[in-house]
């Protein structure tokens, strides 16, 4: 903030601090920060100092109106934040619901390779005693042929 603008009579900082030392010793005199005077002005006196010695324009009012636009602000920002979050939270269950869907697709399709490889092994089983009979069948018919042919011959 900027210091008031210049008036004709304007007061030195010494005067600014001789008046503000007087001011102290009033609110001490009606109980200093246990009285209703000296709670209000409680900060205050560190204010006024600090803008004599640096040329400042400073109050509590001043402070106080800049955090309650800071808190407006920040509040609004946290409203926002927490808009995106709830998105976010859905765009997560929707994700969550997705993943449950593919992991219950992945365990059928374990269960029906499983199922798919106990068959293929049955199947194998069958094929491998199709074949000895087959085989035998096969020796058979040569071993019979070789009876016919000794028989047609003889």
């Amino acid at each position: 903030m900027e210091p008031p603008g210049k008036v004709e009579n304007m007061a030195t900082k010494d005067q600014e601090r001789k008046a503000l030392e007087e001011i102290k010793a009033i609110v001490d005199r009606i109980g200093g920060d246990q009285s209703y005077i000296g709670m209000a002005f409680k900060g205050c006196f560190d204010i006024a100092e600090e803008n004599i010695a640096n040329d400042f324009g400073d109050s509590w009012m001043d402070r106080w109106s800049n955090a309650v636009d800071e808190n407006s602000k920040v509040r609004e920002e946290n409203r926002e934040l927490q808009k995106a979050c709830d998105v976010l939270n859905a765009e997560l269950e929707a994700v969550k619901d997705q993943l449950e869907k593919v992991r219950d697709a992945r365990d059928q399709w374990r269960e029906t390779a499983e199922t798919t490889v106990e068959d293929l092994t049955k199947i194998r089983g069958q094929l491998y005693e199709a074949q000895s009979e087959n085989s035998k069948l096969e020796n058979e018919t040569i071993r019979l042929k070789a009876k016919l042919y000794d028989l047609m011959t003889a």
